[in-house]
């Protein structure tokens, strides 16, 4: 992985790979970063101990090359799992029949639009040099579509922790996400709040955010708070007492939170990001939003939902019961990391 940081499902993954069987699981990654990932004892080894920046990435990724070339001396035979599109640097040093991919996202999104053609025939050209796993079934369609084979989906899910309470006072209006990167539409959560600040002042937010300096982009008052990096048990009594998670990115390969959200009863409201559409089904799928709505439009979206009780209460249980079903699917993700082959 390019770090542990930020790879929640791929620590995920490698205690997975454990679960259906395998003898000897490490995490290898590129560089080091704050607020790390903890993977309990798998064991973690970095190519570089520096901490991952672009000024890293320029100048120390031929430093991570050689110890990773050094490191496959040393391990012999063994199956490796890239996990990210800056690892597939690491290809022409793993054998074609030990090389394996962790798809998680279209990652060719996450660059400016100029770069994108030029990413995207990269990443998929080294996708079909392996064998290709998906974290759930519309990234497998996608890829499908781009004439990339997919050996199974290795779905990931939510956390089971955030499955909270139903019965709370739920007293915050919309609860939003922001993240850095342009696709993640930082600029958008402003313009939302600075429209409802304008339109309709009374209505309470929370802005969730992993960033200290997005966070500076809002006083904290009555009616609009900000969490930065809040534990687990916080985000969840937050949903629990959020009646709509807001999502305003313009892809994501699954988007996580807004599941999450769901397994607390908080009703997700989401543009057209993708992946999404892996867990707003039945009627949750009217709350996809095409990406050409603006944000006044968004922000009346919301407003019509909240004023509706009745459909808010539908749309809750739908929400607890969807989030129910998928941690039963993916309760024996190792079985279907068993029957792959990658052991």
């Amino acid at each position: 992985m390019k770090t542990t940081g930020g790879n929640k499902e791929l620590v995920r993954l490698a205690q997975d790979l454990v679960s259906a069987g395998a003898d000897d699981v490490r995490i290898v990654a590129m560089w080091k970063t704050e607020n790390e990932v903890a993977s309990g004892r798998i064991p973690v080894f970095y190519l570089n101990d520096a901490k991952i920046s672009r000024v890293q990435v320029f100048f120390g990724l031929l430093s991570a090359l050689v110890s990773f070339r050094k490191l496959v001396a040393e391990i012999g035979r063994a199956n490796w799992v890239l996990g990210h599109y800056l690892t597939y640097s690491l290809t022409p040093m793993i054998s074609r029949s030990n090389r394996w991919f962790f798809v998680q996202d279209l990652e060719w999104n996450f660059v400016p639009t100029l770069f994108r053609p030029l990413l995207r025939w990269a990443i998929l050209g080294r996708l079909r040099q392996g064998r290709v796993l998906v974290a759930n079934d519309y990234l497998g369609t996608k890829l499908h579509d781009f004439g990339v084979p997919v050996i199974t989906t290795a779905a990931i899910w939510a956390d089971k922790a955030f499955l909270g309470k139903l019965d709370r006072i739920r007293d915050v209006d919309v609860v939003l996400m922001m993240r850095t990167g342009s696709h993640k539409r930082a600029d958008l959560v402003k313009a939302f709040i600075a429209a409802r600040d304008i339109q309709f002042p009374e209505m309470n937010i929370i802005v969730i955010t992993p960033d200290d300096h997005l966070a500076q982009n809002f006083t904290t008052n009555s009616v609009t708070r900000v969490f930065i990096r809040p534990e687990l048990p916080v985000m969840r009594d937050i949903y629990e007492r959020s009646k709509i998670f807001l999502l305003l990115s313009d892809h994501e390969g699954f988007g996580l939170p807004p599941l999450e959200s769901m397994g607390a009863g908080c009703v997700p409201l989401c543009r057209d990001a993708g992946g999404v559409r892996a867990y707003m089904r039945a009627e949750l799928e009217t709350n996809i939003m095409p990406l050409s709505l603006d944000v006044h439009t968004i922000l009346n979206r919301v407003v019509m939902l909240l004023s509706n009780d009745q459909e808010l209460s539908r749309q809750r249980a739908t929400s607890i019961r969807i989030f129910r079903e998928g941690l039963d699917a993916t309760t024996n993700r190792h079985d279907v990391l068993a029957r792959c082959g990658i052991l």
